[in-house]
């Protein structure tokens, strides 16, 4: 078992502000083509513990569950987290990682933890793992860390669990940062230099705040490409921000290239002892619209827009809308729809617009098979757009005459929604062959007309409403 070495210097956090949640968070790196790495690190507050005093020791030990599962397998993970200390006067942070290596596939993985003495006091915290496609020059996500130190400079002998490559990297799972805090550091990875880069790359770092105005740039490039991954650390001066909610935006360039090759972005929290935060509770309904991304969409961008939303409005929103015919009119409508859906009115950001914006993009990355048919448009891009990212997704490679097929599966209520899709043409050009939803295309004879390269022998269940 493996023990775990506390931030003293974190203390400080913790008194001003007194306990701290559980937190916890994770980030995806890439092993190979066929694999990738999960890693899970999260940190306790020792005040929110219950420790057991054996030997003149206080012990507690918090147990992980990890559930990983996709429509064909299901596996499960144990391991535990260990504190050992001689004095649980002081509170303190308690940390750790975990990795845990997958096939590259999307997974859903429920995480469940408590302490051994009281398993049935358990929290969870739940994630989907969606990879990225790993063609041309690509980064993994955003691991912010608390420490980075060299192993052979560091003066703390770290454990190796938090060993990448040839620095020490402790990770920060709360995401937060302070105005004593001068820098942001990271660490994450780079792929596939070698062969899609002449010369260099290019990152860019930018911080971002919930409207996504730009308050800080660093740029770095490198020379040294490679066929194998480069671990790349950065420590990210902090300027003077108003507290509040701000991302982290990362971009990766090949050469002298102005467009983005890959994007990696991560939320992070500041907090600022003399500066509070800029609300947007104090505009009023015409400020924000004026204030807001609508007002500047022209008429072509608005009916892309209206275009795209058509997969998720109401019977109701889609009659407002196909009456309006002024420009003004369908700006508001935008903004007025949009705002109906914030989930906090109080700050700029707008979760629902953003998983939104994020479906557009990836889909837009990932399904478009011509330059004329965007992603979005394909039935993949309308049933991400419709239903959000799914549970999980299988994938089935062509075999022989059998045809590339996918499986996307959301949710347990309804006996499951399945979506399965077909490339007929073997162009990438995935169509929705059958789902078991009312109101989307059902063919209970769908696997004799198109014959998917489905595993049957892998299948763990063929109940009435999976196959048929």
């Amino acid at each position: 078992m493996k023990y775990i070495i506390l931030l003293s210097f974190l203390f400080l956090f913790n008194s001003l502000f007194g306990k701290l949640s559980p937190k916890i968070d994770y980030s995806v790196f890439y092993l190979s083509n066929d694999s990738i790495l999960v890693d899970i690190y999260y940190e306790f507050n020792s005040d929110d513990l219950n420790y057991i005093k054996f030997n003149n020791i206080n012990i507690c030990n918090i147990v992980f569950e990890a559930e990983v599962k996709s429509l064909l397998h299901t596996k499960k993970y144990i391991w535990e987290l260990n504190s050992q200390e001689l004095n649980i006067e002081n509170n303190r942070i308690i940390f750790g990682t975990h990795a845990i290596a997958l096939p590259n596939s999307q997974f859903d993985i429920k995480l469940k933890y408590y302490q051994d003495n009281e398993p049935s006091h358990f929290s969870d915290f739940n994630f989907k793992v969606i990879p990225k496609n790993r063609k041309g020059l690509f980064i993994s996500d955003i691991y912010f860390a608390s420490v980075i130190s060299h192993q052979d400079s560091s003066k703390i002998q770290w454990d190796k669990e938090f060993l990448k490559y040839e620095n020490f990297v402790v990770p920060n799972a709360s995401k937060q940062y302070f105005s004593n805090t001068e820098k942001i550091l990271l660490y994450l990875e780079v792929y596939n230099s070698k062969y899609n880069c002449e010369s260099e790359y290019k990152i860019e770092y930018k911080i971002l705040d919930a409207v996504k105005k730009v308050k800080h740039v660093l740029v770095s490039k490198n020379m040294n490409l490679s066929d194998k991954l480069i671990p790349e650390t950065q420590a990210i001066a902090i300027p003077n921000l108003a507290t509040g909610v701000y991302y982290l935006e990362v971009s990766i360039f090949k050469d002298d290239e102005e467009t983005a090759n890959d994007i990696s972005n991560q939320k992070f929290f500041y907090l600022n002892f003399e500066k509070g935060p800029e609300l947007e509770a104090r505009f009023t309904e015409n400020e924000l619209f004026e204030k807001s991304e609508f007002i500047t969409m022209d008429e072509e961008t608005i009916t892309r827009e209206y275009d795209k939303l058509k997969f998720i409005m109401s019977k109701q929103d889609l009659n407002v809308w196909e009456s309006l015919t002024d420009l003004k009119a369908k700006q508001r409508a935008l903004f007025t729809y949009w705002r109906s859906k914030d989930t906090d009115t109080t700050t700029y950001y707008n979760e629902a617009k953003e998983d939104f914006d994020k479906a557009v993009r990836y889909a837009n990355q990932y399904y478009q098979f011509s330059p004329s048919i965007e992603g979005w448009r394909t039935d993949r891009g309308r049933v991400l757009l419709k239903y959000g990212f799914p549970m999980v997704v299988e994938k089935f490679p062509r075999n022989g005459e059998k045809i590339p097929c996918e499986i996307w599966y959301y949710g347990e209520a309804g006996g499951g929604m399945y979506f399965y899709f077909v490339d007929n043409t073997g162009f990438n050009n995935f169509i929705l062959a059958h789902s078991t939803i009312f109101g989307e295309n059902q063919n209970e004879y769908w696997i004799e007309e198109y014959h998917p390269a489905i595993n049957f022998e892998q299948n763990i269940k063929r109940s009435d409403h999976y196959f048929k």
